[in-house]
This record gives structure tokens, C-alpha cells and sequence, in this order.
């Protein structure tokens, strides 16, 4: 998450979930608040994790 532009920013707008690797979470400072606070944020430590818990499996 480096620079939003006016359609990343409508794409996020649109999302409801959003899936991040929990090593951006350091990054998550150069998000505006009304955005960040449109969605629900998901981290993840690998890529499998993320399919996992995008589908819903523990």
C-alpha cells in the first residue's frame, strides 16, 4: 500500500473485505481515515492463509 489513486480508492470503496500480509500492517499510517474505515481489514502470514480464510476454512 504505497499510493492510492482515484480508482484503487473506488475499487477499495466497493470492497468489503480487504486481505493484507500482516507485514503491511506498518503501512497502514499512509491510509486515509474515511477509507480504511469503509472495510473490514484481514491479515494474513502466507498466501495459503488468505484463500483459507477467504473461503471461509479454519
Amino acid at each position: 500500500m504505497h499510493h492510492f489513486d482515484f480508482q484503487c480508492k473506488k475499487d477499495f470503496e466497493r470492497a468489503k473485505r480487504v486481505f493484507l500480509p500482516i507485514a503491511s500492517a506498518a503501512d497502514l499510517g499512509t491510509v486515509p481515515a474515511d477509507l480504511i474505515g469503509s472495510f473490514n481489514l484481514v491479515f494474513y502470514n502466507s498466501a495459503e492463509d488468505a484463500v483459507l480464510e477467504a473461503l471461509g476454512v479454519e
